[in-house]
């Protein structure tokens, strides 16, 4: 038997498909828009492959962020990067 690796719950995965039906949207065309194929929109969607692009696009078509937990990971990261960096430039301002 052979198992993918999920990088999206069963459920997250579900609750994007409803979504994108809610919206009228099919694979297809979220990958014409997007510029990838519609293979690669299932496998995100899906949860067997990772794209922050794509997940972006989805997120952004579909008007909700935080559906993907990877791409919201990915922004509190940036975030907490963001705030290290002010804080630094403040404390290095002070010295000088």
């Amino acid at each position: 038997m052979i198992t993918h690796r999920r990088y999206l719950r069963k459920r997250d995965s579900e609750k994007i498909k409803k979504l994108i039906r809610k919206k009228g949207l099919t694979y297809p065309a979220i990958a014409e828009l997007l510029g990838k194929s519609p293979a690669t929109i299932k496998n995100v969607v899906n949860g067997f492959t990772y794209s922050y692009g794509v997940a972006e696009g989805i997120e952004k078509l579909l008007g909700k962020e935080g559906l993907f937990p990877y791409l919201r990971e990915k922004r509190e990261r940036e975030e907490l990067r963001r705030k290290a960096l002010e804080e630094a430039k403040k404390n290095l301002a002070r010295e000088v």
